[in-house]
């Protein structure tokens, strides 16, 4: 098929088809030359006869007395238009050898002819004539003018145009096949250039940048590789820092774990007594649960946010009274205020519970004393309306390079434990369309989450 052959030979296909179309549309010319030529020739032919008319009569004769001379008008007019006179008893008046047969064939249609004037056609064996028989009454009875023309004229122009053609259109092919040449390699060309650097890619051999200096779709489609490219080699990149701060994160657990194990065998307790060693393993056991437990979620929304979003809704009022409910057991001298409004938001309960506990644990740990929660809707200008939450702690403020990497992954600051939960919380609010920031506010620091929401109370639905 001609989608599977190389863009050079398409266009050479394309090109040689052109090509063929053309000399089959030559082939026809004549035909259709023919075609228009014969009311022209009808035409010509009512024409000489209304020359020749107007010039006799003016002159004062009177049929049938018109003499056909060389000298007459209508022979320097229309010198391959021949004329004779019929009489209604068959005679003629004419200086001109008439062809074989057209005069039987003229009286014939002249004795049928009932209008003044009309269009005929004479095939003999060696010629073809057009005639026009014209009716003319005078005192004496019926004359009629017949002026008829060879058809070799006619193939005569009909030939002449023919070659005058097929000369233009053979300059015409000349000229577009040496353009096509450079046009197929100027397409062909970056096209073949554009697929050997993909196939590099696709080998991940990504590191070399791709320059085409075009501006049309095929300038554009190795911009747009461009973009692939420089985002495969940003992902290798975070793909290469994630599994090192992983290797990281997870070893140092690991190693206290097998460490404490290995001193209990020798039977020593680094904690001083069994029970507290015991506990130490315990604890970095849970550490590294936790974190495992991150990753396998955080896979989870990448997986999640490549897929179409889920139908489910959620109560964030509800959401927030529980989580609430229990971290305000981890500290009790943290004041809680809280403040919410029923809002439903896209969603499943588990999501937004994680995302929920992630923010609040960051919130807890750096208070000081007072943790506030605020849930409320508000209507944008443009008619959407959203769901806005608020929780704000009395902690020490954020720098400001930290506050912009506050939602990267493994970014930690101080007092920080696995740095994934605020990358979590960003990675669900963006899963359903909304965003996630923290400012330095109140003396203190304030996180805001903003979702598309609902408000059955109000009656808006998700």
């Amino acid at each position: 098929m001609l989608k599977n052959r190389p863009l050079f030979i398409q266009i050479w296909l394309v090109f040689g088809l052109a090509m063929a179309l053309s000399m089959f549309f030559m082939g026809a010319v004549p035909t259709m030359l023919r075609s228009f030529f014969d009311p022209v020739i009808h035409n010509a032919l009512e024409k000489a006869q209304m020359t020749i008319l107007e010039s006799e009569l003016n002159g004062g004769k009177v049929l049938p007395e018109i003499a056909f001379t060389e000298q007459s008008n209508y022979r320097r007019s229309f010198p391959i238009v021949e004329h004779f006179l019929l009489n209604d008893d068959g005679t003629i008046v004419s200086s001109a050898l008439l062809p074989p047969g057209l005069l039987d064939q003229v009286v014939k249609d002249a004795h049928a002819q009932r209008e003044e004037v009309k269009h005929y056609e004479f095939q003999s064996d060696t010629v073809k004539i057009h005639y026009v028989l014209r009716r003319l009454d005078n005192s004496s009875g019926a004359v009629y003018l017949i002026s008829y023309l060879a058809d070799f004229y006619r193939d005569e122009m009909v030939q002449g145009l023919f070659f005058q053609f097929m000369y233009v259109v053979g300059i015409m092919l000349l000229i577009c096949w040496v353009p096509s040449i450079f046009l197929a390699k100027y397409l062909s060309k970056p096209l073949v250039q554009l697929e050997q650097r993909v196939k590099q890619i696709a080998d991940r051999d990504w590191h070399r940048p791709i320059k085409v200096d075009r501006r049309d779709e095929i300038g554009k489609l190795a911009s747009s590789i461009e973009r692939m490219r420089e985002k495969l080699l940003l992902q290798d990149d975070a793909q290469q820092s994630f599994l090192q701060n992983i290797s990281h994160e997870l070893k140092t657990p690991v190693m206290v774990i097998r460490s404490f194990v290995q001193s209990i065998y020798d039977g020593v307790y680094p904690r001083g007594d069994l029970e507290s060693t015991v506990k130490v393993i315990d604890e970095e056991a849970q550490r590294l649960e936790k974190r495992i437990q991150n990753l396998l979620y955080l896979s989870k929304i990448d997986y999640l946010s490549t897929h179409e979003p889920t139908e489910a809704k959620a109560d964030l009022k509800e959401i927030l009274e529980k989580v609430v409910s229990r971290f305000s057991w981890r500290r009790g001298e943290i004041q809680w205020s809280v403040n919410l409004v029923p809002l439903t938001v896209p969603g499943t309960p588990e999501q937004w519970t994680v995302a929920i506990e992630n923010i609040l644990d960051n919130q807890l740990r750096y208070a000081v004393s007072r943790v506030h929660v605020l849930l409320l809707s508000q209507e944008r200008e443009n008619g959407a309306f959203v769901a806005l939450v608020r929780i704000w702690n009395d902690g020490p403020p954020i720098s400001d390079p930290d506050l912009g990497r506050l939602f990267q992954k493994f970014e930690r600051g101080s007092g920080g434990e696995f740095g994934l939960g605020l990358s979590i919380a960003q990675r669900i609010v963006s899963l359903f369309g909304g965003k996630i920031w923290a400012v330095n506010e109140h003396e203190g620091v304030a996180f805001y989450l903003e979702v598309p929401g609902c408000s059955p109370s109000r009656g808006i639905d998700c």
